[in-house]
């Protein structure tokens, strides 16, 4: 098996060799979309489900955020999550918890939750059973999630979730039968002329408005370079931006 990486941030590193689900840029830039625009506080209770490395936990333990927990199913991953926030300066705020999201019972409700959750629906899977539970909803259905959410969320909380576009939509549906309405959403494409491939969207408990605020981030521009847009959002946490 081919060691992936070591991910260095500025103010912490990701090690991914036992995780199913590895640092992406999607991963990061919706981490980044989601500590900009609920501009954070350390009053605020976060929590992350399906934290794999732990990384969306320490994004925004990095930006404030004193009380975060990242719930993990699987083993290998949550022992990861653990050990990346026991090197980080963010041990403190951040606690890592091996446990199904179902059976997780919470101190409080969460003024913030946060999830990058599995989406592959009916599709063919891999030999590799750990990437499989990371990857596919037949373990983590979104009806289930939404119920657990809703559960989870404080009255005035938001919900933060990172999809494919078509998979988005899907769970909208379900999230609305739950009493989870969207507010914005954030559309990711890789230039200007591609389509939006993954979707970024704040759920609350409010009544759904009467048109979701729309933004388009574009990564790269023409010269193959990030965007100026990319760039003031990763900025706190690349390295090299």
């Amino acid at each position: 098996m081919k060691k992936s990486r070591p991910f260095q941030f500025k103010q912490f590193t990701i090690e991914q060799q036992a995780s199913a689900m590895k640092v992406t840029l999607d991963a990061c830039l919706f981490g980044a979309i989601v500590c900009h625009q609920r501009r954070l506080s350390p009053s605020d209770k976060a929590l992350d489900i399906g934290t794999g490395t732990g990384l969306l936990a320490l994004m925004m333990a990095q930006a404030g955020v004193e009380h975060i927990d990242a719930v993990e199913i699987d083993p290998a991953a949550a022992m990861e999550a653990s050990n990346n926030v026991a090197q980080s300066p963010f041990a403190s705020a951040v606690n890592v918890h091996r446990e199904d999201i179902d059976n997780f019972e919470a101190e409080s409700l969460y003024d913030v939750v946060i999830t990058n959750p599995p989406f592959f629906s009916n599709s063919l899977k891999g030999p590799n059973q750990q990437r499989n539970q990371a990857r596919h909803n037949d373990g983590l259905t979104f009806d289930r999630l939404c119920q657990k959410i809703r559960q989870l969320l404080a009255p005035s909380g938001e919900a933060w979730l990172l999809l494919p576009v078509d998979e988005m939509e899907r769970l909208t549906a379900e999230a609305a039968t739950k009493g989870l309405y969207p507010q914005a959403q954030w559309l990711l494409r890789s230039t200007e002329s591609s389509v939006p491939y993954r979707s970024v969207v704040r759920f609350t408990l409010a009544c759904q408005p009467k048109s979701v605020s729309t933004e388009h981030i574009i990564i790269r521009d023409r010269s193959g370079a990030y965007t100026q847009a990319f760039s003031k959002l990763l900025q706190p946490y690349y390295l090299k931006l």
